[in-house]
């Protein structure tokens, strides 16, 4: 039903087609001004640092909680290592008895047995003194004519056996002191080495029982509470690190040299008095269309760069990630002058 230039749905007066358009046309000369028609919209993303663990393990202890400030180093959560903790335990007492076998090997034979050799020692010189005098006289009576050249072989005989026999304890004695063959010390030597390179891999596995902090900053996000079983890679805490936030927006192809890297841009963000100044990092190199939650009378071109750019280590730590910011474009006579 028509009535009075207007048209009615359930009995409720609603505005022309042609008054329609006109409140568009009306609504499209109230849009953003010039100064807002020289910048790019954009937001604020951070480097987020996702933490996970390199093996699996029930999680035991989480001492820190959602936007808890954490330094580099620092212990944010821990798994069980029980079994590591006794395999390390074994292995260590495996050390401990190899060091003892290659000591013993490298002392030589027991005190015991070495005061018996020293004995045995300290009876053949006796007894070699003893044939070397008797040997002696013997000579001196046999050069005399005094006895007959068979007393003087027996005397002879007996003092060669004399210092044979201690020449042989002697050097029963050396190699008793000096201890095992070298070959088995160094097969010892070898099997310590082993046990070392394995008690050092067992000592790896249980460090990875704590999980450290990797950077400083805020824990953003812990996605596993004590008592939860983790499986090996899965992300235990998002940190939001210090210093490391950036500004991304993404400009058409013809504007895309006035932020080359290095530049120094400044976007405004609410709440800002000022526009705050930014260093572009990085310029993809990749085009893409531009995303429709960006889109605005301002992007008309269908085909866009991202560009990031890092902000001061001071300003990336007071602002936050995800806030919609308007990065500043030159005009064109800027442009010219530059």
């Amino acid at each position: 039903m028509k009535t009075n230039g207007k048209l009615s749905i359930f009995g409720k007066p609603i505005l022309s087609p042609g008054l329609c358009v006109v409140c568009l046309l009306l609504f499209s000369a109230c849009g953003p001004s010039n100064h807002s028609e020289n910048r790019i919209p954009g937001y604020l993303e951070c480097d987020w640092v996702l933490i996970s663990s390199p093996r699996s393990g029930e999680l035991v202890e989480r001492p820190v909680r959602r936007g808890d400030p954490v330094n580099t180093g620092d212990r944010i959560g821990r798994l069980d290592g029980t079994i590591e903790k006794a395999q390390l335990a074994e292995i260590e007492a495996r050390v401990s008895a190899a060091r003892h076998r290659l000591a013993d090997a490298k002392l030589g034979d027991r005190p015991e047995n070495l005061a018996i050799i020293e004995a045995q020692v300290a009876e053949a010189s006796a007894t070699y003194s003893y044939a070397k005098a008797e040997f002696e006289r013997t000579q001196t009576l046999f050069n005399e004519a005094a006895i007959s050249e068979r007393e003087l072989n027996r005397a002879t005989s007996d003092f060669s056996r004399s210092q044979e026999a201690l020449r042989t304890l002697e050097n029963r004695l050396a190699a008793a002191k000096i201890g095992q063959r070298p070959d088995a010390v160094k097969s010892l030597e070898s099997e310590v080495d082993a046990l070392m390179q394995q008690k050092a891999t067992l000592e790896w596995h249980l460090k990875q029982t704590d999980v450290l902090s990797p950077d400083e900053g805020w824990i953003q996000e812990t996605y596993a509470e004590p008592g939860e079983w983790i499986g090996a890679g899965k992300p235990l805490f998002m940190i939001r690190p210090k210093g490391r936030l950036n500004v991304r927006f993404y400009a058409p192809d013809h504007m895309v040299p006035q932020f080359a890297l290095g530049t120094t841009i400044r976007f405004h963000l609410s709440g800002e008095p000022e526009p705050v100044p930014a260093e572009v990092r990085y310029i993809s190199t990749k085009p893409e269309h531009t995303p429709p939650v960006l889109y605005s009378r301002t992007s008309q071109d269908s085909l866009v760069f991202m560009i990031e750019a890092s902000l001061s280590s001071t300003d990336a730590d007071r602002l936050n990630p995800g806030a919609a910011v308007e990065v500043e474009v030159r005009s064109a006579s800027q442009s010219s002058r530059d």
